[in-house]
């Protein structure tokens, strides 16, 4: 099994374990949730383009604005921060492994 795909079923348990539980005050819990949705989002579209998958270097960025957004609303005061922290690191190793490297370099239209 692949690095990309241990993450992405780590997300799918965390997804499924804290979906069911949504405390409306707990910002760690809304984080873990987003960013494992992403995840989710990001590995269907991979899974799903018959073509071979090239995001554009627009939809990279906001995919690393989305997690650094979401770590500077992680609070150490609220439960599952240590998780969360585990999220966003993961978050960011995964968007390594399967945005990065295929991220078009160059405009597709001249």
């Amino acid at each position: 099994m692949y690095k990309e795909e241990q993450i992405k079923d780590r997300a799918l348990r965390c997804y499924g374990i804290l979906g069911a539980d949504q405390s409306g005050d707990n910002w760690n819990h809304r984080v873990i949730n987003g960013l494992c949705r992403m995840i989710l989002h990001i590995w269907i579209d991979w899974k799903e383009d018959t073509r071979h998958y090239q995001p554009s270097q627009r939809a990279y960025d906001k995919y690393l604005e989305t997690v650094s957004r979401g770590e500077s609303k992680l609070d150490p005061q609220y439960p599952d921060y240590d998780t969360a922290l585990t999220v966003v690191k993961e978050c960011r190793e995964y968007l390594q492994l399967v945005v990065e490297y295929r991220v078009r370099k160059t405009c597709r239209v001249h």
